[in-house]
């Protein structure tokens, strides 16, 4: 690649006219385009980005990046926005302050974009254009436009001056906008650009490289992009108009074909001599050509193997197989786990080494699905995953190579962050959500440690913990460790006229038995202390409750057993024991309604469960 590489990328996605309806694809394309033309691995153009600016700022960038170039230099422009038609015919890009009724002032026209390009010394000159046309009336106008709006007849053919070419490349050969009221009707604005990002994925993947030479030349661009457009949306034919002298090569492909090179005569003849210790010692020396750095070398040094492998007898043939499973492909992982990863966050990559001699190397990284992005690196590959979907993700990474391919899974588990309202005490995750483990969604709010539910009044200041403290006491319901089953949750369900059904008598009646139930030690003065933790440990299933249970029934047991003891002697002592059944008491009732909110909590199994 001789001389620079430019690149200007105009978007706009915001207007302000309110009959231009704003397009949800120009932000990502820019930003994927733009990243895969400034990789110095594939495009290695200076790229700058024009983001929803104004016609006349738009017009200056244009002018400017035309009038600098040298005769060398490669410069590509390429615009995604809405493409607008005047009463004359005339076709023009809409900025963010264009007026439909006052195109020649408040838009882009092409006529500009091509005397720039004329004028301009670049003798190659790049447009890409990523946008829709058709006619454009005032507002108060209802008649339809009849005619279509042919983008290259605005571009015509024709080698221009001193020996320059050009080349224009449209999403669409012609497509239809109407205004009505001073409004889009056509719905194409509402869809997402699969024309841009036809074009990153060629570039990016190495798939646009037909001919897998390691270059992608702007006519393989344009048979690429024509292909997965027509899969995507067979309603939309990709144009183009080429004026070229000789091939201009956009970027470069990691799809580049190894062509084998045959192994010498001398070494072909012993390969397929009568004696068999000749044939044995042309193996040893094919299986140095193949872990060699000579990748021709090395691939013709494995067809050979395998032929021998395949036709020699058995003392021959299986060492040509042990040299061959030595350029086998393997990526020293097969599986990539990317864990809980909060939506809209960046990218996480991993880098998967491959291992063996440098054929065995020599792969390209096909990914399943769109979301998965993989790349070649010195030590193998880099492998991201997006994080714009929600939900439990699975797909593979084919590493695909001469000798072969292997497959690597990639599952990754995007969950939206949940917002929680600021508190005063700011908690850790941990003190948040508990002791769960994180192999699902993030905790709801509602079912969070402390947490505000979305929409709740923020309790005030002052007081804050004393209610916090008396909500506690009185409230069983919200479970702390407790398993929450959503099937048994009362303010989960539905009646049948769709609204929820009034729980509030069934938590007052709740927070009533609990509260009887964790004084149960004291009201039976003492006689029922053991029975809420015997209770309390065979619900909720727990070894350190089961011990703190038989603490309490053997300290029970022996103070009652004093106490009836000392009540019987002759000596008519006080029964000081049965103090200390009280005291006793009072303290296991204060753990109690420690317990309370846990063994009460909704979804706690039954007791013998």
């Amino acid at each position: 690649m001789t001389g620079r590489r430019r690149a200007l990328i105009i978007t706009c996605e915001e207007y302000q006219h309110e009959g231009l309806r704003r397009l949800r694809a120009p932000a990502a394309d820019a930003e994927a385009l733009s990243r895969v033309l400034g990789d110095p691995q594939i495009g290695a153009f200076d790229g700058r980005v024009m983001h929803n600016e104004a016609a006349h700022i738009v017009q200056g960038e244009i002018e400017d990046i035309f009038s600098e170039s040298r005769a060398d230099d490669v410069v590509l422009l390429h615009f995604s926005c809405h493409g607008l038609k005047s009463d004359a015919g005339e076709l023009f890009f809409a900025a963010h302050d264009t007026r439909p009724n006052r195109l020649g002032s408040t838009a882009v026209s092409a006529d500009f974009v091509q005397r720039c390009m004329r004028q301009s010394r670049a003798r190659s000159i790049v447009l890409l254009l990523d946008c829709c046309y058709g006619g454009a009336f005032g507002r108060g106008v209802n008649v339809r436009a009849s005619g279509n709006a042919h983008v290259l007849d605005s571009f015509p053919s024709g080698k221009l001056p001193g020996g320059r070419g050009r080349a224009v490349i449209t999403a669409s050969r012609a497509l239809e906008y109407a205004f009505e009221e001073g409004e889009l009707t056509d719905d194409q604005s509402r869809r997402p650009s699969v024309f841009t990002s036809a074009v990153v994925e060629g570039l990016a993947t190495g798939e646009a490289d037909r001919d897998e030479d390691g270059w992608v030349s702007l006519n393989e661009l344009y048979d690429y992009v024509f292909d997965r457009v027509q899969e995507r949306n067979p309603h939309q034919t990709p144009g183009r108009d080429v004026e070229m002298q000789g091939e201009l090569y956009l970027a470069r492909s990691q799809r580049r074909r190894i062509r084998p090179l045959p192994p010498p005569p001398e070494l072909e003849a012993a390969r397929t001599n009568p004696n068999m210790y000749a044939r044995l010692g042309a193996v040893n020396e094919l299986r140095a050509r193949l872990i060699g750095n000579d990748l021709p070398a090395a691939l013709g040094a494995h067809g050979a193997l395998m032929d021998t492998a395949r036709t020699d007898t058995r003392p021959v043939a299986s060492p040509a197989e042990q040299a061959i499973r030595q350029v086998a492909v393997r990526p020293a992982v097969t599986e990539l786990h990317f864990g809980r990863i909060a939506q809209g966050s960046p990218p996480p990559h991993r880098g998967v080494q491959l291992l063996g001699p440098p054929l065995a190397r020599a792969c390209v990284p096909q990914a399943s699905q769109e979301w998965i992005h993989a790349s070649r690196t010195d030590e193998g590959l880099d492998i991201a995953v997006d994080t714009i979907q929600i939900g439990n993700l699975h797909g593979s990474v084919k590493a695909k190579g001469p000798t072969g391919e292997a497959i690597i899974s990639v599952d990754v588990n995007v969950v939206a962050q949940p917002s929680f309202l600021p508190d005063e005490n700011p908690m850790t995750d941990t003190q948040r959500h508990g002791s769960r483990e994180a192999s699902g969604p993030l905790a709801s709010p509602s079912e969070a440690i402390g947490s505000i539910p979305p929409g709740a009044p923020r309790k005030p200041r002052n007081g804050g913990r004393v209610s916090a403290l008396i909500a506690a006491l009185w409230d069983p319901t919200p479970a702390v460790n407790g398993p929450v089953d959503p099937v048994r949750e009362p303010s989960e369900s539905l009646q049948g006229d769709g609204k929820r059904p009034s729980t509030r008598g069934k938590r007052w009646g709740l927070a009533v038995r609990s509260t009887l139930w964790a004084l149960m030690p004291t009201l039976s003065v003492g006689l029922l202390l053991p029975v809420p933790f015997v209770q309390a440990a065979l619900r909720l299933h727990e070894r350190r409750l089961r011990t703190i249970a038989s603490c309490y029934t053997i300290t029970w047991l022996g103070l009652w057993i004093s106490s009836i003891v000392i009540g019987t002697s002759p000596a008519g002592e006080a029964p000081i024991p049965f103090d200390i059944l009280m005291v006793i008491s009072w303290i296991s009732t204060v753990h109690a309604f420690k317990l309370r909110r846990r063994v009460f909590a909704r979804g706690t199994p039954p007791i013998g469960a």
